[in-house]
């Protein structure tokens, strides 16, 4: 009888062991899950002050940037400028383009008014604070960083993400489209606006 006892109490203490083990391996835990992307995000137009929030009830087309990007940029913003001829007057009223610069040292509000207005009047040009840009970009999981170019006249460029980033008419985040593909973003655009 003892020797049955010594066997079962082996056997329990082994499956505890085994559920401790796994608890320990398989438990939830916090430094793994899935960000949330998106949410409410501030910064300054020649218009004044612009929050996501502003824009409820549009489809919004957000993108960082910069205008002395040499070729990024303004080659998303023809794609924007294309997607946009192929949309009509209505899907055009439900739609909030959204040019954020990631340089404000360089970028004015009047400059980037000029800029944004040059590849569509539908574009809103903007910047902010370093504090509001790094938090926007955050929320997005975007990336900038600026590189020393000490025998360039500009002094430095800006590395930074190449996405068109898409936050519906709620403000919620719905994902990105790469930035040279219109036909994409048309499409986009139209199975969100339906």
């Amino acid at each position: 009888m003892i020797i049955r006892n010594k066997n079962l109490m082996t056997i329990v203490a082994l499956v505890l062991a085994a559920v401790v083990i796994s608890w320990m391996y398989f438990k939830p835990d916090n430094r793994y899950q899935p960000v949330q992307l998106g949410g409410e995000f501030h910064g300054q137009s020649i218009d004044g002050d612009v929050s996501l929030s502003d824009f409820k009830g549009k489809l919004v087309l957000l993108y960082f940037g910069y205008t002395s990007c040499p070729d990024i940029c303004p080659t998303s913003l023809t794609s924007m400028k294309f997607a946009f001829n192929e949309l009509d007057d209505d899907q055009l009223n439900q739609i909030q383009p959204i040019f954020y610069s990631v340089d404000p040292e360089r970028d004015s509000l009047d400059q980037l008014q000029v800029y944004s207005q040059f590849f569509s009047p539908l574009i809103l040009g903007m910047t902010g604070s370093r504090q509001q840009i790094d938090s926007a970009i955050k929320q997005y999981g975007a990336y900038y960083r600026m590189v020393d170019q000490p025998d360039s006249a500009m002094g430095y460029t800006v590395d930074h993400s190449s996405k068109i980033y898409l936050i519906d008419q709620q403000g919620e985040f719905l994902g990105s489209v790469s930035h040279n593909n219109p036909n994409q973003l048309v499409e986009k655009i139209r199975s969100i606006l339906q």
